[in-house]
């Protein structure tokens, strides 16, 4: 199973385990309070499956599950993440 991870220390940065892959994370989502993330990944096509774990600057991560058959990925609360 590939795996993706987020770093998220000035900007959010993506990059797909497995080599020469490549994704993108964007679309910081504002709900009230809530900052939530959404993000795709891909290698010339979208990787479904993928396991997709957010890293802040602090080491701290998060669990944000798979990617569905587009490659998506959402990830509705990122709060506890310091940038």
């Amino acid at each position: 199973m590939r795996c993706a991870l987020i770093s998220l220390a000035s900007a959010a940065l993506l990059s797909a385990c497995g080599g020469g892959g490549g994704g993108t994370a964007s679309n910081a989502v504002t709900s009230g309070t809530t900052l939530g993330l959404t993000g795709n990944v891909s290698q010339g096509f979208p990787i479904y499956g993928a396991s997709v774990l957010l890293t802040d600057a602090n080491g701290t991560s998060l669990n944000a599950g798979t990617t569905d058959k587009t490659g998506a990925y959402s990830v509705p609360d990122i709060s506890n993440l310091k940038p």
